[in-house]
């Protein structure tokens, strides 16, 4: 079923691979957001018999776009990274949502990654690969002490890559088991906290 959504999305958005603007018609609008509203644009036009699609409009939620089909409903969020900055370190979720999300086997999150490069006032976008969460390497994946735990990428200043070869239960089993060590360190370091507390705040 992922893979269906997976490759009707690609149908919308491929022809925004090489697709050039000019940076200066944007005024305030971000670059990022330019390019996000360019998909969301185009998979919105996935409406038909059977399913839903719409973009969220709530700034909380963590999808941009969500789709409907049938018993399974579609998280896809878009993530911009510009090529020539050195360091980027994007959020995903949190782990809390994530696991109560993805518990339920018909509820599956895609992330759409767009690369672009600046040049003076051009932007090009250079590539885009649409992929499921559970496609998304622990290797440069952490858990970030904000919240219950955010979902973030260590650097995408190489670029990423996919393991398609991870299934969805075993990516999930990970992010469980990655959240409960956080927990666990969690624990600890807010002990120590409180060690230290009593500690130094004796009447002398």
């Amino acid at each position: 079923m992922v893979t269906n959504i997976i490759e009707l999305i690609n149908e919308k958005i491929n022809d925004l691979n090489g697709h050039v603007f000019d940076s200066r018609v944007l005024r305030q609008r971000g670059i990022s957001d330019y390019i996000e509203n360019l998909c969301c644009e185009r998979i919105v036009q996935l409406s038909s018999s059977g399913m839903s699609v719409s973009e969220t409009s709530s700034v909380k939620s963590i999808e941009d776009v969500e789709i409907r089909l049938g018993d399974n409903h579609f998280m896809v969020d878009i993530k911009c990274r510009d090529v020539n900055k050195d360091f980027s370190k994007p959020n995903l979720l949190s782990i809390d949502k994530a696991r109560k999300y993805l518990k339920n086997t018909l509820n599956h999150i895609i992330y759409i990654f767009l690369d672009y490069n600046v040049v003076d006032d051009t932007v090009t976008i250079v590539n885009i690969s649409v992929k499921p969460i559970e496609s998304l390497d622990w290797s440069y994946l952490s858990v970030q002490n904000l919240g219950k735990g955010q979902l973030q990428i260590k650097s995408t200043t190489t670029g990423i890559f996919f393991n398609d070869t991870v299934t969805r239960k075993e990516w999930f089993d990970r992010l469980v088991r990655e959240g409960k060590e956080y927990y666990d360190r969690l624990i600890l370091k807010v002990s120590e906290y409180k060690i230290n507390w009593d500690d130094d705040t004796k009447w002398d």
